[in-house]
């Protein structure tokens, strides 16, 4: 099988809405400020 982006847009078009944030090793899916603002503050500390 191969993955083809173009086709998986067209068959799912709302992967295209949803914001994916990385950092480091870790990432969301969505939005999630309450888990960015925990990355942040583990950051500082």
């Amino acid at each position: 099988m191969v993955f083809d982006p173009l086709v998986e847009l067209r068959e799912n078009p709302g992967v295209m809405k949803m914001p994916v944030v990385r950092n480091g090793t870790r990432a969301t899916v969505g939005y999630d400020p309450g888990e960015w603002e925990a990355w942040i503050a583990e950051e500082r500390s």
